[in-house]
């Protein structure tokens, strides 16, 4: 990605054989203008039936990108254009305290129709892309405590690990009553989100401890 004044673009580029060369070279082929900067992207599919994404043996389609507060998606097309389809603004937790131009979004994981969103300030999001409907619907977050996402990978469909930016990792899981096609905004909760459990992850401290007691065991 690069930046012009206000202006950022997002150049998509293909790996070929140059056979004059005789090595591997990049080619561009398209960019794209965004509003804001790309600091995370994912390639995806969108699509639910796990057997309808075999079938494209990992031939994605669409690229999620996140810039700011807000989300975009792309339809990648046979010649690597990048055509935008939608895109989504986060909402800030209420007790961040924070405005919605206050939200940073930071990393995203994903998994089929699923976006994990981890930002500056509101610890982990949960987003549903509707390809048939081109819509986002915020289905579940931690609201345990506000966070500075600086890692997150998908486990699977249901479950990130998050490290932040002051070396805590644990793992988050969406609960298993939660219908990702309604939006937290009709939830039971007084603050209008769902929430993600929190399951108990072993610190890095004991992790540790386990490691040398293994390693001891093993010398004796």
């Amino acid at each position: 990605a690069t930046g012009a004044g206000t202006r950022y673009r997002l150049h998509a580029f293909t790996v070929v054989h140059s056979r004059e060369q005789a090595k591997w070279c990049m080619q561009h082929l398209h960019s794209t203008a965004l509003e804001t900067f790309p600091r995370s992207l994912s390639v995806f599919d969108p699509s639910e039936n796990d057997k309808i994404r075999a079938t494209l043996n990992n031939r994605y389609k669409h690229l999620v990108v996140g810039g700011h507060h807000k989300l975009y998606v792309f339809e990648v097309t046979k010649t690597a254009q990048l055509v935008l389809k939608s895109d989504f603004a986060l909402r800030p937790a209420k007790q961040s305290g924070s405005s919605q131009e206050g939200v940073q979004i930071a990393r995203i994981a994903v998994s089929g129709p699923r976006i994990f969103v981890g930002d500056s300030t509101n610890s982990v999001q949960c987003i549903k892309y509707h390809r048939a409907l081109n819509s986002f619907t915020m289905f579940a977050a931690d609201r345990s405590s506000p966070r500075f996402v600086s890692a997150l990978t998908a486990l699977d469909s249901a479950a990130v690990c998050v490290g932040d930016r002051f070396g805590n990792i644990f793992t988050l899981s969406v609960a298993d009553d939660v219908d990702d096609d309604i939006s937290m905004d009709a939830a039971r909760n007084d603050d209008g989100f769902g929430h993600i459990d929190l399951l108990p992850t072993a610190d890095a401290a004991n992790v540790a401890a386990a490691a040398a007691r293994d390693e001891t065991e093993v010398g004796k």
